[in-house]
C-alpha cells in the first residue's frame, strides 16, 4: 500500500468501480481517485475502500474475483495478510 492510500502493481491501481456491495474490484490506471484509496483496519488485517463500509473480499474469488462487502471482521474471506517486498 503506498503514502497515498493507493494499492498497485505496476502502474494501475485496485479500483472500485461503484461503491455497492459485491462489486468486483479491477485494476485500472492510477489516479488519484477517491476509488482507488484503501485503508487497513483490524490490526491491518482487513482492507477497507476509504470512507465507506465496504471491505475486499474474496468469498466469490473463483467466480469473479475480489469483490467488496459491507466489513464484517469476523469473516474469514475479508481478512488479509500482508508481506512487505524488499526487492
Amino acid at each position: 500500500m503506498t503514502r497515498d492510500k493507493q494499492i498497485k502493481h505496476s502502474e494501475l491501481c485496485l479500483t472500485l468501480p461503484e461503491p455497492r456491495p459485491g462489486t468486483s474490484l479491477v485494476l485500472a490506471p492510477c489516479q488519484n481517485s477517491d476509488l482507488q484509496k484503501w485503508v487497513r483496519m483490524e490490526s491491518d488485517r482487513v482492507v477497507m475502500a476509504e470512507g465507506l463500509n465496504l471491505c475486499v473480499d474474496s468469498v466469490r474469488e473463483k467466480a469473479v474475483g475480489l469483490v467488496v462487502e459491507g466489513c464484517d471482521k469476523t469473516i474469514l474471506t475479508q481478512r488479509w495478510s500482508f508481506i512487505a517486498n524488499k526487492s
